[in-house]
């Protein structure tokens, strides 16, 4: 069995099932950036399915909410009514983390001023100047 994590967004909200042994689960859809050799961004879509508590913390996002998910990698195979056989990727969820409050770098690098200043972050999503975290800690 291959264990894997996902950053992606979710393409639609989340949709809670109950199973036939009255246990919740909820699935979902998510698109995850890839890169090829070339460097190349490929958008993979993936379902999301998960079950008890797990269920429940999918349950809470939202169409377009960013999040990361760990848990088993599956591959299902069906055969359309047309005749074409169908592959999908899916992730049966051990970890549901919401990254609602949390922006990429690439979004915030240019937009977050240098506190006391009129400056703005030097352009790097790997470098983040400490004067932005200059607080006292409360202890």
């Amino acid at each position: 069995m291959l264990y894997m994590s996902a950053y992606g967004r979710f393409g639609q909200d989340p949709r809670p099932i109950e199973t036939k042994s009255g246990n919740p689960m909820c699935v979902s859809s998510m698109a995850v950036r890839l890169y090829d050799k070339h460097g190349e961004e490929h958008t993979q879509w993936m379902s999301v399915v998960a079950f008890g508590r797990n269920a429940e913390l999918l349950g809470r996002q939202h169409k377009g909410d960013v999040a990361s998910v760990s848990g088993h990698c599956q591959i299902n195979h069906w055969t359309k009514s047309d005749g074409q056989t169908q592959v999908e990727l899916s992730i049966v969820v051990d970890s549901v983390v919401s990254c609602q409050s949390v922006r990429p770098a690439e979004e915030i690098q240019h937009s977050m001023p240098i506190a006391g200043t009129d400056e703005k972050l030097p352009d790097s999503s790997y470098a983040m100047d400490l004067a932005v975290f200059d607080d006292e800690l409360p202890f």
